[in-house]
């Protein structure tokens, strides 16, 4: 943006405040907003706007949104795991409602694993907005672990959760190692811990998110389509174990 000569301002005001900062900003004069999980936005609003990772709606339509292929790279990540050998799976996940990429993420779990026969598949889904922490993590995974003792892998639908999950396996007496696969590479340039998982490229989404916003501005003609992916791959599969 700041190439073409434009500048960006950046907000994140808590979902308190998301309201009042939209109503400030509609009667100010920036020309165009990219908002990201802010759910409903008011109507008519003035600005031109751009969803990125999750749809936003208004009143009477959806907002052109750029995310990536959420559940495709759910599915292949499924696919995978299954094809390395392991059957006892887990799913976790503490996601909002308003997360719609994540809800995607977890379909595309669920229902490959189904396809592939994994028996109980629904029970196997641990979803707790209230895993908000290592102890709270370390909680709902004990209960999972005494429903499903043999379990060799947990897939989840973010780095956060995956990290939360490592860190909880630390304190606890697991019969056997478990492995653990992650969603957005949020720890590529960290060397804590490197998962194996699905990369979102989320500074591919905020370019085209810029490109298109400004298209918008400049192009009063230029109708947006009403969502573009990019693709997501999966990485770190080297560390994803065989079960023999």
């Amino acid at each position: 943006a700041f190439l073409k000569n434009y500048a960006v301002s950046v907000f994140s005001p808590g979902a308190e405040l998301i309201g009042l900062c939209l109503e400030k900003i509609r009667n100010s004069k920036y020309q165009g907003l990219l908002v990201a999980n802010v759910g409903y936005l008011p109507d008519n609003y003035p600005i031109p706007i751009i969803c990125l990772d999750t749809p936003c709606f208004t009143p009477d339509h959806v907002k052109t949104t750029i995310g990536c292929t959420d559940y495709k790279g759910a599915a292949e990540m499924a696919e995978t795991v299954l094809a390395y050998g392991h059957r006892e799976i887990l799913i976790f996940s503490h996601h909002m409602e308003i997360e719609l990429s994540r809800v995607e993420r977890c379909r595309g779990f669920l229902e490959t694993l189904a396809k592939n026969g994994i028996p109980n598949v629904a029970r196997r889904f641990i979803h707790e907005p209230a895993m908000i922490d290592t102890s709270s993590t370390k909680h709902y995974l004990q209960n999972a672990l005494k429903r499903f003792p043999d379990t060799t892998i947990i897939m989840t639908d973010s780095d956060t959760v995956a990290i939360r999950l490592f860190q909880a396996m630390q304190d606890l007496p697991l019969k056997h190692p478990i492995a653990l696969t992650g969603f957005g590479n949020q720890t590529a340039n960290d060397c804590f811990v490197k998962f194996p998982g699905v990369e979102t490229h989320p500074e591919e989404i905020g370019t085209q998110g810029i490109n298109e916003l400004l298209r918008i501005i400049n192009e009063p003609d230029y109708i947006p389509p009403e969502s573009i992916e990019i693709e997501t791959e999966l990485v770190y599969l080297d560390r994803l174990p065989h079960i023999h």
